[in-house]
C-alpha cells in the first residue's frame, strides 16, 4: 500500500476561506477560545464542500426494496484508539463500467471525520467513539472501495494524502443492502503491518444502523458471504 500527497489545491482552497484567522493568529500568536470555535466551525463547513458525503447522513434514509431503484451499501470503519491523527477521512468508492462517464457519475467519496475542536478525537457510534458506520445509496453495478483519503487542516493550511494499494470489491444490486464488512485502518501501524484490513461485525453494526436509520428496511441487509480485500503490489 502507498500513502502519496496530492490534491494541492486544498491547501489555497483553506486558507481564501480563513484568511482572518490566520492573521490573527500570526499578530496575536494566542487565540481566544471563542475564535477557536468559529474557526472549528469554519473547518466543518469547508469539509462540506471540498469533500464528498459524510458517512452516516444527518438527514433520515428511506429504503423500501420493493419500488428502489438502487441499491445501499453498508458497513463500518473502526479505529485502533480514540484518539484521531488526522482532520478527515475520506473512503473513495470506485465505480467499474467500461462507460467513463458512468463511472464518473456513479463514483463518489464519504467521509468520517473525527471531533477537531479542542483536540482529534473518534466520535464514532461504537467502540467509545473508534468505530463509525457508513451507509449510502449507490445505483446497481459493480464497485471497489480503492483509496482513503487522509486530511490534515490547520490554520489557513491543509494537507491531504491519499493510501492506496488495496481494494475491496461491491456487488450492488437493485433493491439490496449490501454489507461490506468492518473495515479496519491501523492508523497506528508499524513498518511492515497492514494499514488497512476487513473484518465482519454485521449483527452489531446491523443493531446501530437501525437506530440511526429506522426508515430503512434492514431485515432486507445481506451479510457478503465473498467479503474480501485485496492487495496491489507496486
Amino acid at each position: 500500500m502507498r500513502i502519496f500527497s496530492k490534491y494541492p489545491y486544498l491547501s489555497a482552497a483553506t486558507a481564501a476561506l480563513t484568511p482572518n484567522f490566520t492573521s490573527l493568529y500570526m499578530t496575536h500568536k494566542l487565540l481566544h477560545p471563542l475564535l477557536i470555535t468559529i474557526f472549528c466551525l469554519l473547518v466543518n463547513f469547508s469539509f462540506g464542500q471540498l469533500f464528498g458525503r459524510p458517512a452516516m447522513p444527518d438527514e433520515k434514509m428511506t429504503f423500501r426494496p420493493q419500488i428502489e431503484t438502487e441499491g445501499i451499501i453498508t458497513g463500518s470503519i473502526t479505529f485502533p484508539d480514540t484518539t484521531a491523527e488526522f482532520s478527515l477521512y475520506g473512503f473513495y468508492v470506485s465505480a467499474i463500467s467500461d462507460d467513463k462517464k458512468t463511472s464518473r457519475k456513479n463514483s463518489g467519496e464519504f467521509y468520517v471525520k473525527p471531533d477537531v475542536y479542542l483536540k482529534y478525537r473518534h466520535e464514532g457510534q461504537a467502540d467509545q467513539g473508534r468505530t463509525y458506520v457508513f451507509a449510502l445509496k449507490k445505483p446497481e453495478g459493480k464497485y471497489m472501495i480503492n483509496s482513503v483519503r487522509l486530511v490534515t487542516m490547520g490554520f489557513g493550511t491543509s494537507r491531504s494524502d491519499a493510501l492506496t494499494g488495496f481494494e475491496i470489491p461491491i456487488d450492488v444490486k437493485k433493491g439490496e443492502i449490501t454489507y461490506v464488512g468492518n473495515i479496519i485502518f491501523n492508523e497506528n501501524a508499524a513498518s511492515g503491518e497492514k494499514i488497512i484490513s476487513l473484518g465482519d461485525t454485521y449483527t452489531r453494526d446491523l443493531k446501530i444502523l437501525q437506530l440511526l436509520q429506522p426508515y430503512v428496511v434492514w431485515k432486507m441487509a445481506v451479510n457478503n458471504p465473498n467479503k474480501e480485500i485485496i492487495y496491489k503490489d507496486f
